[in-house]
């Protein structure tokens, strides 16, 4: 009586779905149903740039928001933002999902110097690169004491000192 087709041996209600057949193994009524037989994940696809979140369905095909691409998408309201997007400065977003925003590797980044005397000038060994200036860094290195506000690059240079007021090597 559940049998719904006699003619076919490979056909009937103890029979698990098969995604390789075109008709319906186990007489439920649906084709290819999820978690047959020689399924493949897709994973929930909400913003549509080809990759979703942890949210997957065992599929012979892909259907409605559910992609094959796969995981990783961090935010799946923004087709924007999945782990292939260019990681950019732009004020704390985690563009490609790798769990940090505006790193040293973000599009826009700079170069950034401790400048501890405050003459305008950083010290090159103090380098750190990231899309904004830390509290007490700025973009121009060169300072070959960063102890003295009076020795910076293109400082006059003084006989009355025994150091090199302007970084050129020459006392």
């Amino acid at each position: 009586g559940q049998d719904c087709d006699d003619s076919q041996p490979n056909i009937n209600p103890g029979k698990i779905e098969n995604c390789g057949t075109a008709y319906d193994d186990n007489c439920n009524g649906l084709l290819n149903e999820e978690w047959s037989v020689d399924c493949e994940v897709f994973y929930h696809d909400e913003d549509g740039d080809g990759f979703g979140i942890s949210s997957f369905q065992c599929l012979c095909e892909a259907e409605g928001l559910y992609i094959a691409a796969g995981e990783g998408d961090c935010d799946d309201s923004n087709q924007f933002i999945h782990p292939q997007q260019e990681e950019v400065c732009d004020g704390g977003i985690d563009n490609n999902c790798d769990g940090s925003a505006d790193g040293a590797d973000a599009t826009g980044a700079q170069d950034w110097y401790a400048d501890g005397d405050l003459d305008g000038f950083g010290d090159a060994a103090t380098l750190v690169r990231q899309c904004d200036a830390p509290a007490g860094y700025i973009n121009q290195s060169g300072d070959c004491d960063d102890l003295r506000v009076d020795v910076f690059p293109g400082n006059q240079e003084t006989c009355s000192t025994n150091y090199d007021d302007n970084c050129d090597g020459n006392n």
